[in-house]
């Protein structure tokens, strides 16, 4: 049996279909959770960071999260226990 280019690229889309409608049927699982809110995890660490009270501790977070706006506040805090 000759394949040609045109079978090739219908045999290889219908698995890419298959593929993708497998992977669309997990995703809307009954048993899946949605993503944690990503700035509930960094103002855990920033959290973290307060209670520790240590350069290191908020050294590590401004370097974890630079462009995020609790940074700020850690640089700060750093700061004030560098003086």
């Amino acid at each position: 049996m000759k394949v040609t280019f045109q079978t090739f690229a219908v045999i290889c889309g219908v698995s890419l279909i298959s593929a993708c409608v497998g992977q669309d049927s997990a995703m809307t699982s009954s048993n899946s959770r949605p993503a944690r809110d990503g700035n509930f995890a960094i103002q855990q660490e920033y959290d973290a960071a307060v209670a520790a009270n240590t350069v290191d501790a908020f050294e590590l977070f401004i370097a974890r999260h630079p462009d995020h706006p609790l940074t700020e506040s850690a640089t700060l805090e750093l700061k004030k226990i560098e003086e």
